[in-house]
């Protein structure tokens, strides 16, 4: 049973980086990412049955005429202790956008993005993201590679750690490719479910 959570976002700041090389710099030394990188190399802190907790939002700078990805933590209420309500936080916190103290931060999702909701689905541990359709306007493939990263980086982790299928919605349907064509690998993480299909 899918336990479904609807929550609006507020919009976000967004950067151009047409033409830019999209570095990781989470790991040592900088490498260009020409794919999503592995889920180890983002992550959030763990969120807890109980109390105040901190997770990772994850954003972008600029260096010249290259991108690396930044964090940002922000601290989180989970006393519930619902994965869903910890992702919903997340995600909102992220299409936020960065926050003051860092004004070289931006993010690379387009103004305007809206989180339509959240699926946690207990039968495969599959996580899908549904996003509105501002996600995949203009940009640029660069662009897009960095805001699909940022999405994963952002709910990867989250839950008992556990690492767990994150797929992305547009508007309800699975999105197969970006704007301009790129080619969109479900689930953006690289992690199978456990029945081994697509839970959509």
């Amino acid at each position: 049973m899918f336990l479904a959570v609807i929550l609006l976002a507020v919009p976000c700041l967004v950067a151009s980086c047409r033409g830019r090389t999209i570095l990781d710099s989470s790991k040592a030394g900088k490498q260009v990412v020409g794919h999503l990188a592995s889920p180890a190399a983002g992550g959030l802190s763990q969120v807890p049955a109980s109390g105040e907790s901190s997770v990772k939002v994850w954003f972008v700078r600029a260096e010249g005429d290259n991108l690396v990805y930044v964090s940002q933590e922000r601290k989180c209420d989970s006393a519930s202790g619902m994965p869903a309500r910890a992702i919903i936080f997340a995600m909102n916190e992220l299409l936020a956008g960065p926050g003051k103290g860092g004004t070289a931060v931006s993010s690379e999702i387009p103004s305007g993005t809206k989180l339509l909701g959240v699926d946690d689905d207990p039968s495969s541990g599959a996580i899908t993201i549904d996003l509105s359709s501002a996600f995949v306007e203009g940009g640029g493939n660069d662009s897009f590679e960095a805001r699909l990263e940022q999405v994963r980086r952002t709910v990867s982790g989250i839950g008992a750690g556990v690492q767990r299928p994150i797929y992305l919605n547009i508007e309800g349907k699975r999105l197969s490719a970006s704007g301009d064509g790129l080619e969109v690998k479900q689930p953006i993480n690289d992690v199978e479910p456990v029945n081994q299909r697509d839970p959509n």
